[in-house]
């Protein structure tokens, strides 16, 4: 190997994980500060989450419920509250009781348009986890919603003189249970959600880490735009959108979004933090309360003082659009339309460099499809190898193994991920390093193809491939300039852009997904590693 391009390889991937880690996080405020300040909502979070809260918890969860109402007369909303008794599920018989809280324009009309800010104020209800019952004590779930809420309608009742917009804020009971605050609510009392042009959903699953716009509402083009145009520190997925629709995780967000336009927001690591006895104020992290406050407060901002929106409908669309964020570069977002022509444009452009390459007898097609399997196998040996380490790690920790399920309750499942994938890119890139395939065109072209087969298949299975199509478009254009111009540097930046997408996709993968699918985070792992050793290392 070229020791001047490892040394700058290596360099590169060092620098792309720093500017992940660095680029989702905000610095937390104190209480003094004049924005969002993370420290104010760790001063509510020390009354909501002093003590496990749920269905099961009628004396906490009353304390927590005079605590909120207090707290929304207190900013001067027109309190509401809405009580469902003798409430059935999981086994429990409660009374559910949701808060409504309305901010309505210095200048009301009777058409006002309103936002609609939804959060849960129950914990989760005591479970069985490794033969013994716990209690969440719902400092993340959903503590970081409902303090994140309070501090925002904090910040934008300043400027509420210049509002053409209202908002109104639903604190919903037994979301645990079944979303039943959300389902009575949106069942019997269709005065909460009247006017209605945008809601935005805080959820937590987790404690710490970036805070994730992982869901919208089906048509997001205007969306999306409004995201993209205001959000501070965004971190989104469109792919999120998609794989959630197959998962069996819901949000009170569940229940309204395929009538009411609008976000759903969540960190989402860890799990070992999530529902257990491990969610509570010791394990806050004031970094990611932060995050959601420079996402939701600039969008609720922009909402309550732009005219546009007057008209409930704005926000309804037929279309959804692809993005995705990529550190440093930020946020991007398109058409459908325009995604699908970018992915072609990129295969035709992927399929004429191939065939020069095999007409110029570089390789043969024979040899190409021979290597492009070894290839796959090795990645589904990685991926077997992964998910033998899940259930090896499942079983030490005594918790039920589900392949590509979502696993919790392994302490050290982080470090497995980190250590499992680590020692699976050095061991490729030693191997095809002393074998010196690295310099290969075929090793090059097999891996592009692989990435060309898989981007076709996704695009036309779900109308995503992000990320396999992100690879496989920066080192087709790279390789074209380079070819065109001789000038390396087009690779190399073609390097830095996947090591800053791999980082940070891979991470938000491991993180929802969990250590059960730890195998698919290994095999994605292995063909950033293989398509970042031969870019970088390859001869023309």
């Amino acid at each position: 190997m070229n020791r001047s391009y490892s040394i700058l390889l290596c360099i590169i991937l060092i620098l792309s994980a720093f500017t992940v880690y660095q680029w989702t996080l905000p610095s937390p405020q104190k209480k003094d500060y004049e924005g969002f300040s993370s420290a104010r909502v760790v001063e509510d979070l020390k009354v909501i989450a002093h003590e496990p809260h749920s269905v099961a918890h009628i004396e906490a969860r009353t304390t927590v419920y005079n605590y909120l109402k207090e707290k929304l007369k207190s900013l001067g909303g027109n309190l509401q509250t809405y009580h469902y008794p003798s409430q059935k599920a999981k086994g429990y018989t409660f009374d559910a009781n949701n808060i409504v809280a309305e901010f309505p324009p210095l200048k009301e009309s009777k058409d006002t348009t309103y936002l609609l800010l939804i959060a849960h104020y129950d914990s989760k209800y005591p479970m069985k986890r490794k033969q013994r019952i716990v209690s969440s004590f719902g400092a993340g779930d959903d503590g970081y919603g409902v303090g994140v809420i309070l501090e925002c309608l904090y910040q934008v009742l300043k400027d509420r003189k210049d509002w053409t917009q209202g908002i109104r804020v639903l604190f919903t009971d037994a979301e645990e249970v079944g979303m039943i605050g959300m389902k009575v609510a949106y069942k019997y009392n269709k005065e909460i959600f009247k006017n209605v042009g945008l809601a935005i959903n805080v959820e937590a699953r987790g404690t710490y880490g970036p805070v994730l716009l992982f869901e919208t509402s089906p048509g997001n083009k205007q969306l999306m735009e409004l995201y993209g145009n205001y959000a501070q520190y965004p971190y989104t997925y469109s792919l999120t959108s998609v794989v959630y629709k197959f998962m069996p995780n819901d949000t009170d967000f569940t229940i309204i979004k395929d009538t009411i336009p609008g976000f759903n927001f969540s960190v989402i690591a860890d799990v070992n933090h999530y529902h257990t006895e491990l969610d509570h104020l010791d394990n806050i992290n004031e970094v990611s309360i932060q995050h959601y406050g420079e996402q939701i407060v600039p969008i609720i901002t922009h909402y309550l003082i732009n005219p546009i929106y007057k008209d409930k409908d704005y926000f309804s669309s037929k279309e959804d659009t692809v993005y995705f964020t990529i550190p440093l570069l930020g946020f991007f977002n398109c058409s459908k339309e325009y995604y699908q022509l970018s992915n072609i444009v990129i295969f035709i452009l992927f399929l004429f460099t191939l065939y020069q390459k095999i007409k110029k007898q570089q390789f043969k097609f024979s040899s190409l499809i021979k290597q492009s399997g070894i290839l796959i196998t090795l990645s589904l040996g990685t991926l077997v190898i992964g998910e033998l380490i899940a259930w090896f790690c499942a079983y030490i920790a005594g918790v039920y193994f589900k392949p590509f399920g979502n696993i919790g309750g392994i302490p050290f499942d982080n470090e497995v991920m980190v250590i499992a994938i680590g020692l699976m890119s050095i061991t490729t890139i030693l191997y095809y390093t002393k074998c010196q395939l690295y310099h290969s065109p075929l090793t090059l072209y097999s891996i592009l193809s692989i990435l060309f087969i898989y981007s076709l298949l996704l695009l036309l299975t779900f109308g995503e491939n992000m990320m396999f199509f992100i690879p496989l478009a920066c080192t087709t254009i790279a390789l074209t300039l380079e070819q065109i111009t001789s000038l390396r540097i087009f690779l190399w930046i073609a390097v830095v852009i996947i090591s800053l997408h791999a980082f940070s996709f891979i991470y938000i993968l491991a993180m929802a997904l969990t250590i059960g699918a730890l195998g698919i985070v290994m095999m994605l792992a292995f063909y950033d590693v293989m398509i970042l050793l031969v870019i970088s290392m390859c001869k023309k």
